[in-house]
């Protein structure tokens, strides 16, 4: 098997070009590494791609779009959280289950580039030992019940804790799971359990390079195309409180803010696109970091991988 992995910006076109991409070579699956398209019924504010599950061959019941199978999307339930270390486990798990109808490429797209980093690099990652469970339980249901300045202020006084960005530091959740790491990490509550991941004949990597005037062009035309598509009643008809809605994501949590009435109409049309934007350059500076192949086209990205 050849592992593709194929990241971008937002609206660079990844999805799209995957299904191109599959199409064009064969006996592919698509593998999502997009953090929130992993949840159902985040549909619009996430652009998920519009497929539905059915029984595809020796598959099974896959989530098929475009006739091309998709795993790790649209299947876990959204008031459930979703892990790095959950997200590598189903991945081992799907190339086991399906051990004997492996195809020759897998196409791995998203635009959490850390999850599709930790497949690359094969993380070892870490877990909560059984006996220290309960504590473990107990001190995050302490922290659950403080505010977000609590949690910053508590978060401070660690010494042990450095290099935490804006966007980490402005979310409860994110600085509740350091925190607790920290805790399990100082206690001894952690342990190591390997992870047994596919192997596979090649890894190629890629990003999508777009002009950036051109896609910002692209986020404002995917905004309205979204609200007009019915992202607030998405929103409205979500299972979820107020912070669960907060932690998934820019369009759910500005969204939330023109419901509840802190943004009008302009102002929250205004601030999705503005934090669409500044999501794309912190994505750019992540993937500069990357050893990636920049490619622009279908067929730049197909000549790489064939030749």
């Amino acid at each position: 098997m050849t592992l593709i992995v194929l990241l971008g910006q937002t609206c660079s076109g990844k999805s799209q070009m995957a299904i191109d991409l599959a199409k064009k070579l064969g006996s592919s699956w698509i593998v999502n590494c997009d953090s929130r398209q992993v949840y159902k019924y985040l549909n619009i504010g996430t652009a998920k791609v519009e497929g539905s599950w059915k029984n595809f061959g020796n598959l099974g019941k896959v989530f098929l779009y475009q006739d091309i199978p998709h795993f790790l999307i649209d299947f876990v339930d959204p008031r459930q959280t979703y892990s790095l270390y959950k997200f590598l486990q189903d991945w081992c798990n799907l190339f086991v289950s399906l051990s004997k109808h492996l195809p020759e490429f897998v196409i791995l797209t998203g635009g959490t580039g850390l999850f599709a980093r930790a497949i690359v690099k094969q993380y070892q990652l870490d877990e909560i030992k059984p006996e220290y469970e309960t504590i473990f339980q107990k001190q995050k249901q302490i922290l659950e019940n403080q505010s977000l300045s609590e949690l910053q202020k508590l978060i401070s006084t660690y010494s042990t804790i450095r290099h935490i960005n804006y966007s980490d530091f402005s979310n409860r959740r994110r600085l509740i799971n350091r925190i607790l790491r920290n805790f399990a990490e100082q206690n001894g509550w952690l342990e190591y359990k390997q992870i047994r991941y596919p192997n596979f004949d090649r890894t190629l990597q890629f990003a999508i390079s777009v002009d950036q005037k051109i896609l910002k062009e692209r986020i404002w035309l995917r905004l309205n195309q979204r609200i007009a598509s019915g992202l607030l009643d998405e929103v409205i008809n979500l299972p979820l409180n107020q912070e669960r809605l907060w932690n998934l994501g820019l369009e759910y949590r500005v969204s939330s803010l023109y419901l509840q009435g802190w943004l009008t109409e302009t102002e929250w049309k205004q601030k999705l696109f503005q934090e669409n934007c500044r999501y794309a350059k912190r994505q750019m500076t992540w993937l500069k970091k990357q050893p990636l192949v920049w490619i622009n086209s279908l067929e730049n990205l197909y000549s790489h991988i064939v030749q």
